[in-house]
């Protein structure tokens, strides 16, 4: 059990090949009753032995009962054991038999080393949980071991009992809502209200007041200050876990505006969050002041991107998380700061295989005289990538042939799917003719064009060589 708290509050996670017994119960009340019913049980256990060897114990029998009078002696025992140092005495008492005297000693220990093994696992784990406690404060330590994790947050958060539209109920609403103490689960039916106790509130915020200054003290000066490990957020989010402690995380989640889970669903949160926030039209005037907060959104976005291009999620994305990614990006299309974005977007489309990629990236190429000139490619982008977007065209020459490079891999990609290949080349080859640059870009995207044609062309050519070659054989 020890030990798997141990592992549990360095990998910051209560699943897995390394946690065997779990933390569904840290045996306390076990301890406690196996520790009453030693009481009882070691006195039984003395009086079957004089039972079974006859010995005859050379103290008084209380009237009546023999187990009683196992109990005084092993009480008197206890007493006796209570300074750990009491054993010298046994065998130089000439009134105990040999068995007596062994027994005794041996009640003795076990009576001694269970005490101190409780009094030190006692002593360890409230040592433990105020160093955990004191460092959680400091800034220092941002997640607690599963046992004291689940006291605290089932301590700082209590579902409310009564029915919204009760006028007391929904006054107590109010002012927790004002006061930033309330999370509403509106996955339930109907909707649960929490309270986060102002107690537990205080004492998130002093930890995000106290990482703010160790992090600026540090070289993670744009690193966002979280309000508890965002590994535990997530999975103390997942269905599975106690509602209070799903509401205490998704209360920090939506307070601090702190990304968790996958690439794809952080993706989702920055979307959402930017949109929330009306992101960065309300924050120009405040980065003036202080640019660390825009250069944290702009970071946290470029590291999902990244992480998005990885091949084990870039293979997951779904047209769903394009319009996500599409929606942050139009809400940056005039900061040029984000420029690198753009770029980490270019090369996520890249590695994509399905069509929608390449009308997405269209929208970051045509002009509106291009899209009228077109009405059957304006049907497919309003069928695919939710309708032509001008505002989100690329300005400069050198940013729309990154995207004509995303499309050239795409066309060139023998695993996308042929219709990808076939739009993207057609994309190239229209662009070729139409971008309005001086020569460099309609060159680029005329040069892909031919490229990524010739290609398909080829892999089309071999694979009608090789059905008839199969159809001869047969």
């Amino acid at each position: 059990m020890e030990e798997d708290r141990e592992t549990a509050s360095r990998l910051e996670r209560t699943r897995g090949a390394n946690i065997h017994l779990g933390f569904e119960n840290d045996l306390k009340d076990e301890a406690l009753t196996g520790y009453a019913g030693l009481f009882i049980l070691v006195p039984l256990t003395l009086y079957q032995i004089q039972d079974i060897t006859g010995f005859a114990p050379a103290f008084e029998e209380q009237s009546g009962s023999v187990l009683l009078t196992w109990i005084v002696f092993f009480g008197g025992e206890l007493a006796k054991a209570v300074p750990f140092v009491d054993w010298w005495d046994i065998y130089g008492n000439e009134q105990l038999s040999s068995t007596g005297k062994h027994l005794t000693f041996l009640s003795r220990a076990a009576v001694d080393l269970i005490i101190l093994a409780a009094l030190f696992q006692a002593l360890s784990i409230w040592q433990r949980n105020r160093v955990q406690t004191s460092l959680f404060k400091a800034g220092h330590l941002d997640a607690f071991d599963p046992f004291k994790e689940k006291e605290f947050f089932l301590q700082g958060v209590v579902r409310l009992r009564g029915k919204a539209g009760a006028p007391q109920f929904d006054n107590h609403v109010d002012a927790l809502r004002k006061a930033k103490r309330l999370h509403v689960d509106r996955t339930t039916s109907p909707y649960a209200y929490f309270e986060i106790r102002k107690e537990f509130a205080s004492q998130i915020e002093a930890h995000v007041r106290a990482r703010t200054e160790l992090l600026k003290d540090s070289t993670a000066i744009y690193e966002a200050p979280a309000p508890y490990s965002r590994q535990r957020l997530a999975e103390l989010i997942e269905p599975s876990q106690h509602p209070d402690l799903r509401a205490g995380a998704n209360w920090m989640i939506s307070r601090w505006n702190v990304l968790v889970g996958t690439p794809r669903e952080q993706l989702r949160q920055i979307s959402a969050r930017w949109q929330r926030i009306r992101f960065p039209v309300a924050d120009q005037f405040r980065a003036q002041e202080d640019p660390a907060p825009r250069r944290i959104q702009k970071m946290e976005f470029e590291k999902v991107l990244v992480e998005l291009a990885a091949p084990q999620w870039s293979s997951k994305v779904s047209p769903d998380d394009l319009s996500h990614l599409m929606e942050s990006l139009r809400m940056v299309r005039d900061e040029d700061e984000f420029d690198f974005a753009r770029i980490l977007a270019f090369e996520l489309f890249a590695q994509l295989q399905m069509s929608e990629a390449v009308y997405f990236l269209s929208k970051f190429v045509l002009r509106q005289q291009d899209i009228d000139e077109d009405e059957g490619w304006r049907q497919k982008v309003i069928a695919y990538a939710e309708g032509p977007d001008t505002a989100m065209r690329l300005g400069r020459a050198e940013m729309r042939q990154r995207v004509y490079d995303a499309l050239s891999r795409i066309a060139l990609n023998r695993s996308a799917e042929d219709s990808a290949r076939t739009n993207a080349c057609t994309l190239l080859k229209w662009m070729g003719q139409a971008d309005p640059a001086t020569a460099s870009a309609a060159e680029y995207a005329a040069n892909l064009a031919k490229l990524a044609c010739e290609a398909i062309e080829n892999d089309l050519r071999r694979e009608s060589e090789h059905g008839d070659e199969e159809d001869e054989a047969e």
